[in-house]
């Protein structure tokens, strides 16, 4: 589907929570280890505040470097329990998410983002307790 120049793709099935639930029961470092380091986040993301951390299903968004409507799209997507996963291939020349984003990422169900780009408002974000 696409609305005002943003594809959206059809929906698809979310994992069965409980499998969630045992992702939760382990740390990051040794997920990574028993799946042989596949699919690991780059070593250059890293959480907004300390402590930063959340579980959830992927929604993919993928946006232009420096544009965040796609983003601002996909908030019709979430679901509770979404971690929103953009690529704004690590663009730092603009900020991709913000304070007002990540509040309403929380606002949707979203339990959290991993952000390719940059981020702004980070003492904010934290505040708010938003994982980003």
């Amino acid at each position: 589907m696409t609305q005002d120049n943003v594809r959206v793709a059809p929906a698809w099935d979310r994992p069965d929570p409980q499998v969630l639930q045992r992702f939760r029961e382990h740390s990051v470092a040794n997920l990574g280890d028993a799946l042989d380091r596949l699919n690991i986040v780059d070593g250059g993301i890293s959480p907004v505040w300390h402590g930063a951390k959340a579980v959830g299903t992927a929604l993919p968004v993928l946006t232009v470097a420096g544009d965040n409507k796609a983003v601002i799209a996909a908030l019709d997507h979430i679901r509770p329990g979404d971690i929103l996963v953009i690529n704004a291939f690590g663009y730092d020349g603009r900020a991709i998410v913000g304070d007002n984003l990540a509040q309403r990422f929380d606002v949707f169900g979203a339990v959290g983002a991993v952000v390719d780009g940059y981020v702004r408002d980070g003492a904010i974000i934290e505040k708010l307790g938003v994982p980003v």
